[in-house]
């Protein structure tokens, strides 16, 4: 995916894998990570109502593969399906899960 540099990538594999228990924290990293790389539009407060931008819509569909290796192996099944259409769809699929 051209656009995401090597450094951001380091950036993003320093930070701790999503578990049950640090999902907030998670989140935060996350969501710098996203304004950082120019996915700002998943950070939308109203996720419901989030859309990829047409400009993003190439990008948004390499994003999955991000997020889901800062993704714990128990909790690979939130994000199965959902990698296979956005990122929009990949976090916002996490993001409800912990609404619960």
């Amino acid at each position: 995916m051209s656009g995401i540099s090597n450094s951001l990538v380091a950036i993003l594999q320093k930070f701790e894998d999503l578990t049950e228990a640090n999902f907030p924290k998670w989140k935060d990293n996350l969501t710098m990570w996203f304004n950082a790389v120019g996915a700002s539009y998943l950070n939308d407060a109203d996720l419901s109502k989030a859309a990829v931008p047409a400009d993003k819509k190439d990008f948004d569909l390499g994003l999955p593969i991000y997020i889901i290796t800062k993704v714990s192996n128990d909790l690979q099944y939130i994000v199965d399906k959902k990698a296979q259409g956005s990122g929009l769809a990949t976090w916002k699929a996490i993001v409800d899960h912990f609404k619960k």
